[in-house]
Parts: C-alpha cells; structure tokens; sequence
C-alpha cells in the first residue's frame, strides 16, 4: 500500500464573457505538477476537452479533444485532434479560448477557484 499525498487539483472557472457579472459555463480542472488541464462545459457534459500551453509560445494554449486508439500495435494510447486555441489575457485574468466551431469565445480564468484544492479521492469531474 502506498503511502503517497492523493494528487490535488485547482478548479478554475470558465464563463461565457469577461463582464463583471459572469455567467459561469463549466470548470477547468488542472493536476498540480502536470501540463494539461481538463475542461467541462456544462452545454456538452458528455464531453471533456483537453486545454495544453503552446510550446511555441507560452501566452497561447491549444484546445484539443482525445480519441481513444483501438490498434493494439500502436504505440499511442490516444488521437489528439486541435479543436481550438487560447490566447493569455493577463490584464483581465483569463484566457480567451476560441473554438473552431463557435462563433464566440469563452474565458478560463488564471486563477484558482479560493476553496481549498480538491483531491483524487473526492474528485470525480477533473477526471
């Protein structure tokens, strides 16, 4: 049995504007240490998206969905596919995510929700 910290997530909020009065359309989830952070929208609850900093530069993000690889030869568990980018707003807080096929954007805010982060074990939406 290990005796290991459970892992613990930041929850972010995502909002349809960046007005004063927010109106709150999913949550991104981000696993302290690692690169990726899930995000859910309550419009398409059946769906995770996958929100991961450009290597080439880091003010812009890359929107993505998985796929899961049925080939048993494979090397490559999934099929990423770019389904939008985000760009950093640091004077307003967020990051302004564009998707390929909605007219308008939505926000991820820079900074984490104030409740205390959540772990593994009572965390079942950030995976």
């Amino acid at each position: 049995m290990s005796n290991a910290e459970p892992a613990k997530y930041n929850r972010f909020e995502v909002y349809q504007d960046d007005k004063p009065k927010k109106r709150v359309v999913g949550s991104a989830y981000h696993r302290e240490g690692e690169g990726l952070i899930t995000l859910r929208l309550w419009t398409l609850t059946q769906e995770k998206f996958y929100v991961l900093l450009s290597k080439a530069d880091p003010s812009k993000y890359l929107v993505m969905t998985r796929e899961e690889n049925h080939n048993a030869r494979s090397t490559n568990k999934y099929f990423w596919h770019i389904v939008g980018s985000g760009v950093v707003d640091s004077k307003n807080g967020v990051v302004k995510l564009q998707f390929d096929l909605f007219k308008e954007p939505i926000y991820m805010s820079l900074h984490p929700d104030r409740k205390p982060a959540l772990t593994l074990a009572n965390s079942k939406e950030a995976s």
